[in-house]
């Protein structure tokens, strides 16, 4: 066995209740997301664990909680895996809680204040307190929000939860009379575009101030595990080595042949917010 956990950041579907102007995900929406039903995801993730053991299922979208059977594919994960949601809260937690133990299930949860009551937000937070990745909720530095971070850091840390402050990637968005999203520079978040003072205002609330998250180190050049001790899942199937490298497949979760690389790889991009843990110092 590898001495890590893999890694799976699983992107279940586009589909999204929100539309964030800062979000280019939901816009990707399709009828051609795979739409299977429980017992084959369970099948699936079994072959997984009888390859790597008990990895970490980073469950995300779209927003996650309107995929068809989201409760019974959760429950059902979380018997052999950890599961971790990232979602913007919209659901009913108790569903799952307490229901399944917090060693085996975790809450990723974002602030999106334009689409949810705080008030709303912090209840269900506070529900879920002892299921909250890291004691902490996300939330991005969109220009519209950020006046609003004192206030929100320190109510959260009432309860002991604290802010993780996403740098604005990619501010270039419109949204049609159709209620569509339209990326204007065409570089889906491969580029932070804070000014000066936003990036003290993040480095001064945010509760991890990474080098590489924040795009003041780049990862380029460097050996990383993503594609052997990571990788990331599309809602067609198709596996990349991470959220980088859409252009990259190593294969795609469906088929029974699937396998994650045997050797870490030179990453070629500037920026790492995500899969950042992974690189080789």
């Amino acid at each position: 066995m590898n001495k890590y956990p893999r890694v799976f950041g699983w992107t279940i579907s586009y589909k999204c209740n929100f539309r964030c102007p800062y979000c280019f995900v939901w816009r990707d929406a399709s009828d051609r997301d795979l739409q299977l039903s429980a017992k084959e995801w369970i099948s699936i993730w079994n072959r997984i664990y009888d390859l790597y053991g008990k990895c970490i299922i980073c469950i995300s979208g779209g927003e996650p909680g309107f995929y068809p059977d989201f409760y019974e594919i959760v429950s059902c994960l979380s018997e052999k895996h950890e599961c971790i949601i990232s979602t913007n809260f919209s659901w009913d937690p108790t569903k799952l809680i307490p229901k399944i133990s917090e060693t085996n299930l975790k809450i990723s949860a974002t602030f999106h204040p334009l689409f949810i009551k705080f008030d709303e937000f912090y209840e269900k937070v506070k529900y879920s307190k002892k299921y909250i990745q890291d004691s902490k909720i996300s939330y991005v530095a969109y220009k519209e929000q950020i006046k609003d971070i004192p206030f929100y850091k320190k109510e959260l840390e009432k309860i002991g939860i604290h802010m993780l402050i996403h740098p604005l990637r990619d501010e270039g968005f419109v949204i049609d009379d159709n209620n569509k999203v339209k990326n204007t520079d065409n570089s889906k978040g491969q580029k932070i575009i804070n000014n000066k003072e936003e990036k003290k205002i993040i480095e001064e609330n945010t509760f991890d101030t990474n080098e590489y998250r924040l795009g003041i180190k780049s990862p380029k050049g460097k050996m990383c595990r993503s594609g052997m001790d990571a990788a990331t899942i599309w809602p067609d199937g198709t596996v990349n080595r991470c959220t980088r490298y859409r252009d990259e497949i190593i294969g795609n979760i469906t088929d029974k042949n699937f396998r994650l690389s045997d050797k870490p790889s030179i990453c070629e991009k500037d920026l790492c917010p995500i899969e950042y843990r992974m690189i080789i110092e």
